[in-house]
């Protein structure tokens, strides 16, 4: 396990590099990706996150990562990937995660609070415009645009901080 990681960190590098990016404002922009590691306890909350999304008028999409420790427990019928549906070189192995990769979102927000060494590739990855999430050390160059978050928190405040700060977003 430790090769990938190593791998995929350079993968990621290699990724940042090549992408250019840039903010839309939150009126104009139409394409929203969603990206989070799925645990069933947060889920309701995730669904109404983009119920909000979709009522500002946003296509939404999203993809969820399944951890191994939650691969037994029954989640909705999502689009989601696992650790086996990406290769060793960092290739997807199914169309969904293909094609969330390509989708030229105007902003692809990563809601999850901790972050995951395979959602960090996909962000790195991906053709979004704009990329946001919660701020960690170290992972600065996978965002256009950082949450500072207290982690105690709870998810749903999470949430309702970063809607409030997409309705923010003016490039002018």
């Amino acid at each position: 396990m430790f090769h990938i990681h190593f791998l995929l960190r350079l993968l990621i590098k290699k990724q940042i590099k090549k992408k250019k990016n840039h903010f839309v404002d939150y009126s104009e922009a139409k394409d929203i990706g969603i990206i989070f590691e799925y645990i069933p306890e947060e889920y309701a909350i995730v669904e109404n996150f983009i119920q909000i999304l979709k009522e500002d008028q946003k296509q939404v999409s999203i993809l969820a990562f399944v951890s191994s420790k939650n691969k037994k427990k029954k989640y909705p019928n999502i689009p989601f990937f696992q650790s086996r549906d990406i290769s060793f070189w960092g290739n997807p192995h199914i169309k969904e995660l293909h094609n969330f990769i390509n989708t030229k979102f105007d902003y692809l927000l990563h809601i999850s609070t901790h972050s995951h060494i395979l959602i960090d590739y996909i962000l790195a990855k991906s053709n979004a415009k704009c990329k946001i999430g919660k701020y960690k050390t170290g992972r600065e160059e996978l965002y256009q645009f950082m949450l500072l978050f207290e982690k105690e928190k709870k998810y749903d405040i999470f949430l309702e901080y970063l809607y409030s700060n997409l309705k923010k977003i003016k490039t002018n």
